[in-house]
């Protein structure tokens, strides 16, 4: 992010999340407000974190989104992963949705399974499951999951090009 030009700045979730038993996240946004105020990019990710019933967890990135935007004005998620998007059939990975509506997703979650790399956040299902209900809270938001492996990926998705795929409402 830093070579693109962007004032980008890491938050280890360990560093901000504890959890009740993989639930109950508590976070200190101020960090993150802070960074925002000195127009810094918030990076975050999910990770190991601390928790008060089983001792440490693994909260995934959109655990954490969901958490933040209820706190923070955020009105796009960029989702950079190893797939390029979501597949209309994770068994043979042909076609990515260029866009995806909860309608569509509700006719095609059975499709929709994990990462071809190892996932202990629930992979791919899980990724959309929770990104809709974020956008379903915030209806004006919209997701883009892309890979992040791709070298011109990052300049598509920031300048507004079509790349991944992009959740929205319908």
């Amino acid at each position: 992010l830093w070579a693109s030009g962007l004032n980008a700045i890491s938050f280890p979730p360990s560093s901000l999340v504890v959890t009740r038993n993989h639930m109950d996240i508590q976070m200190n946004i101020q960090p993150l407000r802070h960074a925002l105020q000195h127009t810094l990019l918030p990076v975050v990710f999910g990770d190991v974190v601390f928790d008060h019933t089983l001792g440490g967890t693994i909260v995934s990135t959109e655990e954490i989104l969901a958490h933040l935007c209820d706190h923070l004005p955020i009105q796009r998620i960029y989702i950079a992963g190893i797939e390029k998007g979501v597949w209309k059939n994770s068994n043979d990975p042909q076609q990515l949705f260029q866009v995806l509506t909860p309608a569509e997703f509700s006719t095609f979650a059975e499709e929709i399974k994990g990462s071809s790399a190892p996932d202990v956040t629930g992979g791919m299902r899980s990724k959309v499951e929770i990104l809709f209900s974020i956008i379903q809270k915030h209806p004006n938001m919209e997701a883009t999951i892309f890979s992040g492996e791709e070298p011109d990926n990052l300049f598509q998705v920031l300048t507004g090009k079509p790349c991944g795929t992009m959740l929205k409402n319908a």
